[in-house]
Parts: structure tokens; sequence; C-alpha cells
């Protein structure tokens, strides 16, 4: 075997390593190294590296692609994930904003064609099942009563009314006091 040969592919102890029986064929005295001649494996290492080479440059050019495509939208061709960074750092510089006594808006950030809103409630969850158990109400009607307030969010003649019908949505994710999640009201469509 050509050591020689085996130096230019392997470095330190590996360039001196004696190869198994099983593994000597490979090398034959007409080919002082397969490494190096490319014959190793039948010639087919090329072939499996160009192969795998060409799957990640036709996989990452996809991805690229379908991101585009989730940002281009409509007929106007509007890049929306633009569109929602942008909106998203204009509400942020008002921010935080308290929106009633027991309810603040903490947080935003955009995700793709999404606006994802951070409300946060001044109690927690026991306090707020106390307050609809003497009203006589089941939880599921705070509920219901936040997902119509965010629809408010597509009043006419509005920035953000403009940004969803483009294509784009907001997402709001309304927390307790202490972290817990109470409900995430999605609002993609305006009527």
């Amino acid at each position: 075997m050509n050591n020689n040969c085996l130096n230019k592919v392997f470095s330190g102890s590996l360039a001196s390593y004696s190869f198994p029986a099983f593994a000597r064929h490979q090398f034959s005295s007409k080919s002082p190294c397969a490494l190096c001649s490319g014959q190793f494996l039948g010639g087919r290492m090329k072939r499996v590296t160009s192969i795998v080479f060409i799957f990640f440059t036709i996989t990452f050019f996809q991805n690229v692609a379908s991101a585009d495509q989730e940002c281009i939208k409509g007929l106007t061709k509007t890049d929306m994930c633009a569109e929602a960074r942008q909106l998203s750092d204009e509400i942020a510089t008002t921010l935080p904003m308290k929106m009633s006594q027991n309810m603040s808006w903490e947080s935003v950030g955009a995700f793709g064609t999404t606006i994802q809103a951070h409300i946060r409630f001044s109690y927690d969850k026991k306090q707020l099942e106390e307050q609809y158990k003497k009203a006589g109400l089941p939880l599921s009607y705070g509920k219901g009563a936040i997902q119509k307030s965010a629809a408010s969010i597509c009043q006419e003649n509005t920035p953000t009314r403009a940004f969803i019908n483009l294509g784009g949505s907001f997402k709001y994710i309304y927390s307790f006091i202490d972290g817990e999640q109470f409900t995430t009201v999605v609002v993609s469509r305006c009527n």
C-alpha cells in the first residue's frame, strides 16, 4: 500500500494505519491508492457527493421559493412579510400600552405574514373565574367577548384593515398576570 497517497488523504495516526485484510483488496499494485485515484467504493464516491450536493441545492431553492410564495400575496404582489415587519415595528414604539384598567398590550412581533400581539390581564385565572361565577356566566363567554373585540382591528380606513385585506393576519395571545395563557384569537379576514 502506498502511504504517500494516504498521507494526502489522512493526517496524523490514520496515515500509518494498517488496513485489515478485508479492506486491502481495495488497493492494488496497479493503483497505488484507490482513495486518491477516485476508485474508492467502485468509483461511486464522486457520484454520491454530486447527488448529495444537487439534493441540498434543490432543497435550499425550494425553501426560498416557498418563503417567497408565503410572503408575496395577491394581485398586487405585495411582500406581506416586509409589511408585517414594518407595521409591527410601528406598533412596538407605542408599547407597552394600557388598553383598559385590567388589560395591557405588552409586546408585538412579526412572524412571516402574521403580526403576533401579547395581551396581559392584571389578574389570574382564579380571579376571572370568580368574577364570571358571580355574574352567572361561563368562562367561555369571556373568550367570545375577546374574539368580538379582536375583530375591531378591521375598522374601515385603517392600516390594520388594509394589511389584513392584502393577505396578512393578526394573532392575539391573551394571558394572565402569572403567564398562564387564556386564549388566542387570529384575525385573518375582515368582513
